[in-house]
């Protein structure tokens, strides 16, 4: 049996206008697929835009999870379907309420990571390590947002910016706080870390950071609305608000795992480069491209270690390589606190995704090293700041393994 497609529709508008900045009674719902009939269902609700948080399981008897509003009328679609459904949060603003946000500004020039930190105070952090480490950091701006903030980058480099780079973004998507926790961590651990391995990759690399790539947004997500995850241009002749900057790049873009709808949760824009910040990003790649080693965005959630591509499950020539690195560094991060993170192709792990910065930047510039994270979470995406400290420590476990790997070299193609 099909369900109404409008019922699910109009709850998934409510969430992607964000009019309700107030998330108290949202739910979020587990679905189980035991029938292939099941899962194309729920393939169709995710192509009409149904928030399926980590993607549409396709394993029989694994599940997904929904984020609505509107729990009566998705649970009689899902019964009137025949797949079973679980409730497991009846209201996620008991889980944002467990996000302390900094309020006593920045003391000593220092973050402290059991708590997160609003646009300025993180820019304000930004600008204090450059004047602290004035002889090999420095920030700079690689352009300005739709609503006219600065894209605040920061450069640690020992060389006069010659040696091979390293890029790091978080927070293309606004709504994933811990991705920007995690990227300010790596920071803090290049400049006050006096770890040799770490003082060995400061002689050899030049680290370039954004670590709110989405800054709009980010702001909104504080201000506003907590669940944003778009930019804030407008889109003509629509109401809604907002372009997804992850499908916004030149690779595939406008094609599968991607909308042409402006309401939609990843609306691909009205064309390639369409928004300011996607191009200023662009820019900048583009300028340190014949540098650039290793390329690696921080997203939330889900725990996995993505390689490219997103538009398919074609095998990349080094797909062993990235696999075995994969592998290596999510062993990193379980030996830590026993957090699982699992490498492997966007497709296999979560779903089709199109006009992706990963896949741009590999298919582009062939950089030797090209990742995504999906980083830890509970539910809807959301970290208790409580655990934002094991996050980050899990994170660099890793992160010093992706590190081995590249000054080991990345082999064009599998031996």
């Amino acid at each position: 049996m099909k369900y109404v497609a409008p019922f699910l529709i109009l709850g998934l508008q409510l969430l992607i206008t964000n009019e309700a900045k107030d998330y108290s009674n949202w739910k979020v719902i587990e679905v189980t697929p035991t029938s292939l009939k099941d899962v194309k269902v729920l393939l169709q609700m995710e192509s009409e835009r149904v928030l399926f948080l980590n993607g549409v399981s396709k394993t029989l008897g694994s599940s997904s999870t929904i984020l609505t509003d509107s729990q009566d009328m998705l649970k009689a679609n899902l019964a009137n379907a025949g797949i079973r459904s679980e409730i497991l949060s009846h209201n996620i603003q008991e889980l944002i309420n467990r996000e302390v946000v900094n309020k006593d500004g920045i003391i000593n020039g220092q973050l402290s990571w059991d708590r997160y930190y609003n646009l300025t105070d993180i820019y304000t952090w930004m600008d204090e390590l450059a004047e602290r480490h004035s002889k090999f950091v420095k920030t700079f701006s690689i352009g300005t947002t739709y609503e006219g903030r600065e894209m605040k980058a920061i450069v640690i480099s020992k060389s006069g910016e010659t040696k091979p780079a390293i890029w790091v973004d978080s927070l293309i998507h606004s709504r994933e706080w811990i991705a920007g926790a995690v990227g300010t961590y790596v920071i803090d651990q290049l400049l006050n870390n006096d770890d040799e391995e770490i003082q060995n990759w400061l002689d050899n690399y030049d680290f370039y950071f954004l670590p709110v790539w989405n800054a709009d947004g980010y702001h909104y997500t504080h201000a506003e609305a907590r669940f944003w995850r778009k930019t804030r241009s407008p889109n003509e002749g629509s109401s809604c608000i907002g372009t997804d900057p992850n499908r916004n790049f030149d690779y595939d873009w406008g094609g599968a795992g991607s909308s042409n709808h402006p309401c939609a949760e990843d609306y691909s824009g009205k064309g390639i480069f369409s928004e300011v910040e996607t191009a200023a990003v662009r820019n900048f790649i583009s300028s340190i491209s014949d540098r650039l080693d290793f390329y690696l965005s921080l997203h939330s959630a889900g725990q996995y270690i993505l390689i490219p591509y997103g538009d398919s499950n074609a095998k990349i020539p080094q797909y062993k390589t990235y696999m075995r690195i994969g592998q290596a560094a999510a062993d990193a991060h379980a030996r830590r606190n026993g957090t699982i993170f699992k490498p492997g192709n966007v497709v296999d792990l979560l779903y089709t995704a199109s006009g992706i910065s990963m896949d741009w930047v590999k298919d582009k510039y062939h950089t030797p090293l090209v990742l995504t994270y999906e980083l830890r979470y509970i539910a809807a995406g959301l970290l208790p700041s409580d655990e934002i400290y094991d996050s980050v420590v899990e994170f660099f476990a890793g992160f010093r393994v992706l590190m081995q790997e590249v000054i080991k070299g990345i082999p064009e193609k599998d031996p």
